[in-house]
Order: structure tokens, then C-alpha cells, then sequence
């Protein structure tokens, strides 16, 4: 995957397309997903139920990037 291009080998794939923001709702940044996120976190709450990213898979996806940053600070210092 390229951004919402895929190139693979896998003749068919899950619907990839987002379903419509709220009208009050602005997508933000990182190609619009923050409406994304923000509008499944407020609605899972409203729902009472896990949403789709939880503490534990934002962190997974966040701290290795924060490190690796840390680490190339380092490196470009040495």
C-alpha cells in the first residue's frame, strides 16, 4: 500500500473506502484521518464500547517512532 494505492498480489481486499465525517467535523491533518479518529473515539465512548484504536494499539503505533527519533537525535550528536 501506497497511500490508498495497493500494488500486491492479493486479488481482493476489504473496502477501504472511510464512511463520511459529521458535517461539523473538519478531517485535520495526516490525509484527514484525525476526524477519523476523533469521531470513532467520541462515538465508541457514546456506544460504550472499545473503539477501534485503543490506548494499547496507540501506543504500540506511537512510542517506536518516538524512539527512533531519539535515536537519530543521538546519532546525528555523536
Amino acid at each position: 500500500m501506497v497511500g490508498m494505492s495497493y500494488t500486491g498480489q492479493q486479488p481482493t481486499l476489504p473496502d477501504l473506502e472511510r464512511p463520511p465525517l459529521p458535517s461539523s467535523v473538519e478531517p485535520g491533518g495526516h490525509g484527514g484521518s484525525h476526524g477519523h479518529l476523533m469521531n470513532e473515539f467520541v462515538t465508541a465512548i457514546l456506544e460504550d464500547r472499545k473503539p477501534l484504536v485503543d490506548i494499547a494499539m496507540a501506543l504500540n503505533l506511537t512510542v517506536p517512532g518516538i524512539v527512533a527519533h531519539q535515536s537519530a537525535l543521538k546519532t546525528a550528536n555523536a
